[in-house]
């Protein structure tokens, strides 16, 4: 049987110290928000944390972000880093076990770790939710991972952790929880161009932590993903039911091998649903686009104007995102091939090797592939949408591959995504001519 939700919100009980709902501090290092709140019995807490910080810009360099260091009872919990701007953010995360009892939260900025020409930090409100055994979310709440930086992302302002979610099963065996981060991007690894035509995003999405527990809520086994993309069993320290990991390689992969430092504890309070890709989650947090854009920019690994003709990256907002699932792709790959109303063709890999979608890249059953368009496309514009199968890969005439779903969708202005433009929901065969996903 499935627990009951039995969450707390404490924000009508909290007590207000020394700022009310809205406060602004210049920087000085001292105290931008602090609260008194009292809990009954002893919790998970998770803190949200409304903030703005004014003249920063996360694509600016010198003017990237503000780090605001959250402390409770006078000790440390975390490091939180404001990647969002001017524009006023949730930025949810763990503090961890606290005990029962009367407390003192306080949110301090970091003079140290923001960027030299950012000024001041707004905190819009504070809130926090309790949760405890029985509650529906204890369990991920309370074993989700806490994330020491990599040194180089916190002097450089890139690669940072920005967003967590968790995946969660049942069976009769037990419970498998598996903890996953989106960083802003990866130094390492996959070059940006193959990143958007693969995975529509570069923006990195890494699986950190995966913890099983039987029928009786023991812990069997526990993994974390190392150098490699090795999945090691962990042995490392704890902050109560939390693992201490580190991110210790360029293409954000962690190590259970403690080294202290700043950290950050985002709460993965957030599920992702099954038949869905992970990148979904950038999809319902949209500022997760506009910051993936900025550290593009500032590091000037794009293009602008965009040009589809070439494969440099350009603003997301100048890509069809499909998202594919396959049935049978087997070695074979795969790209989307988009054509216009004027009669002009774009594919997702610009017709380059390596940029295709493989069964090894589509190991969640879904993934995402960008095709890049002119700017100022809109869904007016596109006139159709073929999934089609690279030759010289084994791709067959018999039409063994099956595409199971699809869906295509654009992001507005604003960097929300529009409403979704093609929905394929039956298995089908694709022909060695391709697949029509959308036509108008």
């Amino acid at each position: 049987m499935r627990p009951r939700n039995r969450l707390s919100v404490l924000t009508g009980i909290l007590c207000v110290v020394a700022v009310c709902c809205v406060s602004t501090s210049e920087r000085s290092g001292e105290v931008v928000a602090e609260k008194e709140f009292v809990l009954g019995a002893p919790a998970e807490v998770v803190l949200g944390l409304r903030a703005s910080v004014p003249g920063s810009d996360w694509g600016v360099e010198s003017r990237e972000a503000a780090v605001v260091t959250v402390t409770v009872d006078g000790e440390y919990v975390e490091d939180i880093v404001l990647v969002g701007g001017d524009e006023t953010l949730d930025y949810r995360v763990l503090l961890g076990p606290v005990t029962k009892g009367q407390h003192r939260l306080c949110v301090l900025l970091n003079e140290e770790l923001s960027s030299p020409d950012v000024r001041q930090v707004e905190i819009a409100g504070l809130t926090m939710a309790e949760y405890r055994p029985g509650d529906d979310l204890y369990e991920v709440v309370a074993h989700a991972p806490i994330i020491y930086y990599r040194r180089w992302s916190m002097d450089r302002s890139t690669d940072v952790p920005m967003l967590a979610y968790h995946q969660r099963s049942h069976s009769s065996d037990g419970t498998r929880i598996r903890y996953t981060v989106i960083f802003t991007h990866e130094d390492g690894g996959t070059p940006a161009p193959m990143l958007m035509s693969r995975w529509g995003r570069t923006t990195d999405i890494e699986l950190i932590y995966d913890v099983a527990f039987d029928a009786n809520g023991k812990i069997v086994r526990e993994r974390y993903q190392g150098p490699g993309h090795a999945t090691p069993p962990f042995k490392g320290r704890k902050l109560g039911g939390h693992p201490l990991l580190r991110v210790c390689t360029s293409n954000n992969m962690v190590t259970d091998e403690f080294r202290d430092g700043p950290r950050v504890a985002l709460a993965p309070v957030n599920e992702l649903s099954p038949g869905l890709p992970r990148e979904a989650m950038m999809d319902a947090n949209p500022w997760t686009y506009r910051a993936m854009a900025a550290e593009m920019r500032r590091e000037e690994r794009t293009e602008s104007p965009g040009d589809p003709a070439t494969a440099a990256v350009s603003d997301p907002r100048n890509y069809l995102y499909c998202d594919l699932s396959f049935v049978g792709l087997g070695r074979r790959q795969a790209i989307v091939a988009v054509r216009t109303r004027d009669g002009a063709s774009f594919l997702s890999n610009h017709g380059q090797p390596g940029g295709a979608v493989t069964a090894g890249v589509a190991r969640d059953s879904w993934s995402r592939a960008a095709v890049e368009l002119p700017e100022a496309t809109g869904p007016d514009d596109i006139e159709r949408v073929d999934v089609k199968l690279l030759a010289g890969n084994g791709a067959d005439a018999a039409g063994q591959t099956q595409l199971a779903g699809a869906r295509c969708l654009l992001l507005g202005s604003d960097y929300v995504p529009l409403p979704v433009l093609a929905a394929v929901t039956e298995k089908r065969a694709i022909p060695p001519a391709g697949l029509v996903v959308y036509e108008r």
